[in-house]
C-alpha cells in the first residue's frame, strides 16, 4: 500500500503506531535524521535486526531530533526478505 506512494507525516506517525506490535520495521530518513521503528533492518540485504526500543512519543516531540512534521511529505517504499515477506517500510522525506 505505501510502495511509491507519497503520504503525510501525519500518516507516518499513523503507520509507526499501527505496526508498533508487528515484527517489521520502519525506517523514517527526514532532511535532519534517519531513524529506525520496532526492528532495524539491512534496505540491501532484505534482512530484519533486532528489536529497538525507539519510542513512537520521540517522533511527535518537536524537541527531539527524531521529530516527524505533520505536514512534511515523505516517499514509502517496501522492503522485502528474500521469500518476498514485507519485512520494513521506508519514507524518506521529499
Amino acid at each position: 500500500m505505501y510502495d511509491g506512494t507519497e503520504v503525510s507525516g501525519s500518516e507516518v506517525l499513523n503507520v509507526i503506531r499501527k505496526f508498533s506490535d508487528e515484527t517489521m520495521g520502519i525506517l523514517v530518513q527526514t532532511n535532519k535524521n534517519k531513524t529506525y521503528y520496532n526492528y532495524n533492518f539491512d534496505v540491501d540485504k532484505g534482512e530484519l535486526g533486532k528489536a529497538l526500543d525507539n519510542s513512537y512519543k520521540n517522533a511527535q516531540d518537536v524537541a527531539s531530533d527524531k521529530y516527524i512534521n505533520p505536514t512534511a511529505r515523505f516517499q514509502g517504499s517496501i522492503v522485502k526478505d528474500v521469500n518476498g515477506t514485507i519485512i520494513g517500510i521506508v519514507f524518506a522525506q521529499v
